[in-house]
């Protein structure tokens, strides 16, 4: 009633109000009585928003919260309640109080989740500016993965938000650092176990109403958790475009695809699966690459009419038949042109050689299952180059470790085989021939026991 009484009193003057309600606070605080010292602390915030007093806020919210003795309680109450009406002020009034919050914010645990938000509102505020650089040197000042009072969610999103300003101010290599705070676990659908009636455990889903098997209701992840994988998975395909790292965009791609409400719509999925393909067959051929090919190649979703030709160009690379060039690029023309994503842009052009490199390599490594040695002039007829860039390309893969080759230029040969050493083909050989020996002696104990089980006796010599 005191309290209702002396903020009545803002009629007669808010300087006279805040005086009445600020010695009421005292008498509060000393009272050790919390919750009393927060609603007066709350109702000095409330006076000067409604009289639009911005500067006998920040003054009044500064003196309470170095006041001695001031509970965290208060502090808490008073911060929150500034939160509530903060996007009502003008840009130069809101970065004015955020400042004050920011310094009674400093150092204590029990307010870092609203200091998180303050932080990520200033940073808006220069962003708004134009300042990009200056929201993300902002921005980063908070490590939000250590807080332990915001939800995951909210975690996830303060993160993309700080890789998001990194990448407009063109600092991937910042970009990339926070990037990685993320837990890409936090995607999939959380599983925890109960106890059954009978004293078992079972696998049960989060986020239900109530305990459901796996068995019967597989878990779901929330909307907004899709919502966020499909952001960050976006950036990453920014960073790693940055980085020329084809695979990790591919695998990108892969993983927007495998969200729930991707897969749900046809036409969110097709450009995503389309865009996997292309940069699957773009990367370089390795185990990872061979292994989502072969994954990716045995989708259900590739038999759409629409995505018929994705499937036919998984097909050309998984297979162990050259590719003709000509044909080839006279088959996928459309697709290539399609695709500005992909082959336009900046790197654009890059990438179409990189198509072509590719589908060299390919056919190199086809021969190389085929052929031990070959005509060098044989080989650059089936790769489409002239001899000299035939030779260039093998010796390319087999510099980078894609296959083992040995070019005779004198006599025009390239041989696809090694050459077995001595010592090597003899440890075989005898390797070879004490496994046959062990055959044969097993062989012989199994048949005498039989002999013995149905009392057989043996030809004699």
């Amino acid at each position: 009633r005191d309290l209702a009484a002396r903020k009545a009193e803002a009629g007669g003057g808010l300087a006279a109000a805040l005086e009445a309600v600020l010695a009421l606070e005292k008498q509060q605080r000393l009272a050790e009585d919390s919750a009393g010292a927060s609603m007066c602390c709350v109702a000095v915030v409330e006076m000067c928003h409604g009289q639009k007093a911005w500067g006998q806020l920040t003054a009044h919210v500064t003196l309470l919260a170095k006041r001695r003795g001031q509970m965290k309680q208060a502090i808490g109450d008073m911060v929150r309640a500034c939160l509530k009406f903060l996007a009502e002020l003008s840009d130069a009034d809101r970065e004015a109080v955020i400042k004050s919050l920011l310094d009674i914010c400093e150092g204590k645990i029990y307010v870092e989740e609203e200091r998180a938000e303050l932080v990520k509102q200033l940073s808006r505020i220069h962003e708004k500016r134009g300042d990009v650089a200056q929201a993300a040197e902002v921005l980063q000042q908070v490590a939000v993965e250590t807080l332990g009072t915001m939800s995951a969610e909210d975690k996830i999103e303060y993160i993309l938000d700080q890789v998001r300003l990194f990448l407009a101010s063109d600092d991937f290599e910042r970009a990339q650092i926070f990037a990685k705070k993320v837990q890409t676990r936090n995607f999939l659908p959380k599983v925890r176990k109960r106890q059954d009636k009978g004293g078992g455990e079972k696998k049960q889903s989060e986020g239900t109403d109530g305990p459901v098997a796996m068995e019967e209701d597989a878990p779901k992840v929330p909307q907004r958790l899709q919502d966020l994988k499909v952001q960050y998975y976006e950036l990453m395909i920014r960073i790693h475009t940055q980085n020329d790292a084809l695979l990790e965009i591919c695998r990108c791609y892969l993983a927007m695809y495998d969200t729930e409400s991707i897969k749900a719509d046809p036409a969110k999925f097709a450009p995503l699966l389309k865009s996997a393909c292309w940069f699957l067959v773009l990367s370089q051929s390795e185990p990872m690459q061979v292994s989502l090919l072969e994954q990716t190649s045995r989708d259900s979703n590739l038999d759409r009419l629409d995505l018929a030709s994705s499937k036919q160009l998984l097909a050309d690379f998984k297979a162990e038949l050259p590719i003709r060039w000509a044909p080839f690029h006279a088959k996928y023309q459309a697709e290539i042109a399609a695709a500005s994503h992909v082959f336009g842009g900046e790197k654009g052009a890059a990438r179409a050689t990189v198509l072509r490199q590719r589908v060299t390599q390919h056919n190199i490594l086809v021969i190389s299952k085929y052929y031990t040695r070959v005509k060098l002039g044989f080989l650059a007829k089936a790769l489409d180059l002239a001899e000299p860039e035939a030779e260039r390309a093998v010796a390319e893969m087999v510099e980078k470790g894609l296959t083992w080759a040995r070019i005779d230029q004198a006599e025009g040969i390239v041989k696809f085989a090694k050459q077995a050493e001595i010592n090597g083909a003899l440890n075989t050989w005898s390797g070879s021939i004490g496994g046959l020996l062990e055959l044969m002696e097993k062989t012989t104990f199994l048949i005498n026991k039989e002999f013995q089980n149905f009392k057989i006796k043996p030809a004699s010599a």
